[in-house]
């Protein structure tokens, strides 16, 4: 992993956030540009809203050219969810969850 690309974020259960999307050939890249155009496809009228990436459960993830490294709180045992959300703005106007491959 490359420090100069790496992004950490501390997730909960209780909370999204908005992490880094991956890029490349890898199957976390590939996983968030399928349910990115699964999204759109569904909401063709929200085709000009940025798409942004997000996770939730208990632990650190970190995103780099690899893809996703969850890193688990292993006292609270939560899994990682994902799900790519339209934004207009101010809020979310769309979502959809998606698993890792």
């Amino acid at each position: 992993m490359s420090s100069q690309i790496d992004r950490i974020v501390q997730c909960s259960e209780e909370r999204w956030e908005a992490i880094q999307t991956p890029v490349g050939i890898n199957p976390d890249p590939k996983a968030c540009a399928d349910a990115e155009e699964a999204l759109r496809a569904e909401h063709p009228e929200l085709d000009r809203y940025p798409a942004v990436t997000m996770a939730r459960g208990n632990g650190d993830i970190i995103v780099d050219l690899e893809g996703f490294h969850w890193l688990p709180d292993l006292e609270k045992n939560t899994g990682l969810k994902l799900k790519i959300a339209l934004f207009n703005g101010q809020r979310v106007v769309a979502e959809r969850e998606f698993e890792r491959p």
